[in-house]
């Protein structure tokens, strides 16, 4: 698809922003009461889920261009993933850095898969996206070979992964603002 076609075939680019914006902003809440409790970050990552995955679903359904059912299958996977997280929150406690870990690749997995399918679009930023993944996926890696290593390290590497995803899906926010301009 071309940078033409793709303009006009973009609608709320917006929704990325809000997206990364909420990130961002769980990941300077982890850092800024890094004490809170376990259980709290579990009720705190379901509603985060459960507004992500809304919004990539908003976003896939208002953008039919290729590639969009990608992005609703991870919006209702946010979502599934937000409510198991609200309704059982012990069970979650237990599960939980494996279900991030997975998590963690299934979004440097999207980044990749962005772009790849951005990579003949003039104008787009390739090698943001790239890093960002790399980063997602190096933190997801990270999680998953040391799931037991202190609820502590758990909500630092935590952090840094809302924080990198977040700045992902800014980036992705203003390659799209650009594109659409």
């Amino acid at each position: 698809m071309d940078r033409n076609n793709l303009k006009w075939n973009i609608n709320h680019w917006y929704l990325k922003l809000i997206s990364g914006l909420l990130f961002f902003v769980i990941g300077f809440m982890i850092f800024y009461k890094p004490d809170v409790s376990y259980m709290s970050i579990v009720i705190l990552f379901s509603y985060g889920f459960i507004i992500n995955g809304v919004i990539e679903c908003i976003f896939a359904s208002s953008n039919r261009i290729e590639g969009w059912g990608w992005t609703l299958t991870m919006g209702i996977i946010d979502i599934l993933i937000g409510i198991y997280l609200a309704v059982h929150p012990f069970a979650t406690a237990a599960v939980l850095p494996y279900m991030f870990g997975f998590i963690l690749l299934l979004k440097a997995g999207m980044g990749w898969a962005q772009a790849i399918e951005d990579r003949h679009i003039e104008g787009s930023s390739k090698t943001a996206l790239v890093i960002l993944s790399l980063l997602t996926f190096v933190l997801g890696v990270l999680i998953l070979y040391q799931p037991a290593v202190g609820s502590m390290t758990l909500v630092y590497t935590l952090g840094c992964a809302m924080f990198v995803i977040g700045f992902y899906q800014l980036s992705l926010a203003f390659n799209l603002k650009k594109l659409k301009s």
